[in-house]
């Protein structure tokens, strides 16, 4: 049964215009080509993975959480996984959890981050160290957050384990409203 579905699928591809089967290496290909173009679309709105110097909580994002201390790294993919920069080193700080962003406050005179909920592709707890919450953007970018207790000098995967919460609730409204904003009428 299954060859049969098969053949009919080709034989009705081969009279469509525009059928197109890819395999492996350039599936890869073609899902990173559409990865860049919503990168640099979302680029050219001004929606972007900012590393500020200052960096403010801003007011018009609802009411904050916050949460610390955290160690902040930044990683991009290689060879499918991420892989944290050599140059930079972890920086300690407070990680704040808004209605529309996540925003990385270290201490004066350091460069921050703020990642807008619009280009998380996925966020989630580390399997192999469940104390870190990873969140991969768009541009194939990783910011990894890990949360530790200074006063047990312990990793806390309890607090983890609450901002992976409290981020996939807000990433679930976001979805919502653009589900109901773009919904097709």
């Amino acid at each position: 049964m299954p060859f049969l579905r098969l053949t009919l699928f080709a034989l009705a591809c081969a009279g469509l215009y525009g059928c197109l089967i890819l395999e492996g290496p350039r599936i890869d290909e073609a899902i990173r080509a559409a990865e860049r173009e919503r990168c640099q679309a979302y680029v050219d709105k001004g929606i972007a993975v900012t590393e500020p110097q200052e960096t403010t909580i801003p007011a018009d994002e609802g009411t904050p959480r916050r949460f610390a201390p955290v160690f902040w790294g930044l990683a991009y993919e290689r060879e499918g996984h991420p892989q944290l920069e050599q140059a930079r080193t972890s920086i300690e700080g407070v990680l704040v959890i808004t209605d529309r962003s996540m925003i990385f406050v270290p201490p004066p005179g350091t460069a921050g981050v703020r990642i807008p909920y619009e280009i998380v592709v996925d966020a989630g707890l580390s399997p192999v160290n469940p104390q870190s919450l990873i969140v991969r953007t768009l541009c194939r970018r990783f910011d990894v957050f890990t949360f530790w207790q200074k006063h047990l000098d312990k990793f806390d995967p309890q607090a983890a384990a609450a901002v992976a919460t409290q981020l996939e609730a807000r990433l679930a409204a976001l979805q919502s409203t653009a589900d109901r904003v773009f919904k097709p009428r």
